[in-house]
């Protein structure tokens, strides 16, 4: 028996779906088939890009002994004890969730958190024409596929989280690093946890996405290399016990976006938030 967190959330790397600490989730060498339903959204920081609506949303994972596969990422876990677990992993790049409705990120389980009505400024003049470029005016980014190392560090309340990932398709040839610490902490018959985070991105990741180049076919004024940054941000989920299959779902989550991403042509918001609020299924 191994325990785990289901309905792991691939893009802010945290879970709503949780195991308590005595449970063990998944039978060794068992599917986990669960399902979340309810009403949330995900900003879309790009020009012309939809917000993503989160209603329905599937978990599926499979643990073996060292070997899993978690809602699209497939890894092998070297070290696994109390207080330490070491794996590598493969899973599609994120930043391409932003320009297809139909990317993994957001048919499976999207990260949630607050949603911005408005879009804030990202740094550049929306008045002066030719400072925003459509998503729609602009070459197809194509899918690229990470490859990663991540480490974890459980506390008696918490966890910290510290992973690699890099470009195996040599799509982009970029990289990022993601630090994050998880708290723990329980109200009456409800389980909260609170994540801050932050994520290092390589040039190369972020202009592949967000610059402006020949292949865009704009013109040479136009171009915009996007630079190298962190970008921070914060989560915050809850669920509470409806029965033994039915637990009650909430999650908020917020990140900004680094200079180098947000004064982008394409991008005209500084952020990107989200938020769930539903009811999960564990079959």
């Amino acid at each position: 028996m191994r325990r785990i967190f289901t309905l792991l959330l691939i893009f802010m790397g945290l879970s709503v779906f949780a195991c308590e600490p005595t449970e063990d989730c998944i039978e060794e060498g068992n599917w986990q088939i669960g399902i979340a339903i309810g009403l949330g959204v995900r900003t879309n920081p790009l020009v012309d890009g939809d917000n993503i609506p989160l209603v329905v949303l599937p978990d599926i994972a499979w643990y073996g002994e060292s070997a899993y596969f978690d809602n699209g990422e497939l890894g092998y876990q070297w070290i696994n004890d109390d207080n330490l677990a070491v794996e590598t992993f493969i899973a599609l790049d994120r930043e391409r969730a932003f320009f297809s409705f139909w990317h993994p990120d957001n048919v499976l389980v999207p990260s949630f958190g607050f949603t911005s009505d408005l879009p804030e400024s990202s740094g550049l003049d929306s008045s002066v024409p030719g400072s925003r470029i459509s998503i729609d005016e602009v070459a197809n980014r194509k899918w690229a596929v990470n490859g990663g190392v991540r480490a974890h560090y459980h506390t008696s309340n918490g966890e910290f989280t510290l992973s690699w990932q890099g470009d195996v398709s040599q799509v982009h040839e970029g990289h990022k690093i993601n630090l994050a610490y998880r708290h723990n902490f329980q109200w009456q018959d409800w389980q909260f946890s609170v994540s801050p985070r932050v994520s290092w991105k390589s040039e190369n990741l972020l202009s592949y996405y967000y610059g402006i180049s020949a292949r865009d076919y704009v013109e040479s004024n136009q171009f915009y290399v996007a630079k190298a940054g962190f970008q921070p941000g914060i989560s915050f989920s809850g669920r509470g016990k409806i029965n033994q299959h039915w637990q009650w779902l909430i999650r908020l989550d917020y990140q900004k976006l680094n200079s180098g991403m947000r004064n982008s042509p394409l991008v005209e918001q500084n952020n990107v938030s989200a938020i769930f609020v539903g009811a999960g299924y564990r079959f």
